[in-house]
């Protein structure tokens, strides 16, 4: 008999390649600006004005390479949210439910209700590339993963 992990539906859950060259790119491109603005101002005698710069710069370019690694995979028994440059893992039995939650005006976040942690938000699906309908289809992947057994 099977122990349910090798029947249990795979999930992966990412945004698409381009999109992650595209967010690789501008984090780059945002250092470089915000370091390159930054030092012209402490060079031109503006040294909080510089630090200032540098700093966003470099928050934002943080910010931009975090979306580009964000992805939720289930294998098994085991969920794994990758976000916020950390890893979640997650057994299928302390999930008790995916529920779509809104996220904000335009779009909504499926989120993980557990049963005794606090609820976890799956960032990756936020895309705004991605529609209803394929915000729809990773809430029902996600379901049958916690279902099947």
């Amino acid at each position: 008999m099977s122990d349910g992990s090798v029947d249990a539906p795979e999930v992966e859950i990412a945004p698409p390649v381009w999109f992650v060259r595209v967010a690789q790119v501008a984090a780059v491109l945002v250092a470089l600006l915000g370091v390159s603005g930054g030092v012209g101002a402490i060079g031109q005698g503006q040294v909080s004005s510089g630090l200032f710069s540098i700093a966003g710069g470099l928050a934002l370019a943080v910010m931009s390479w975090d979306v580009s690694q964000r992805r939720v995979t289930a294998r098994g028994d085991v969920l794994r949210v990758r976000q916020w440059f950390r890893t979640v893992e997650v057994d299928r039995d302390e999930v008790e439910e995916f529920v779509a939650s809104r996220g904000s005006l335009f779009r909504w976040d499926v989120v993980a209700v557990r049963r005794e942690a606090p609820q976890l938000r799956l960032w990756v699906t936020r895309m705004l590339i991605a529609g209803r309908p394929r915000r729809m289809g990773w809430l029902e992947e996600l379901e049958a993963w916690r279902t099947s057994a």
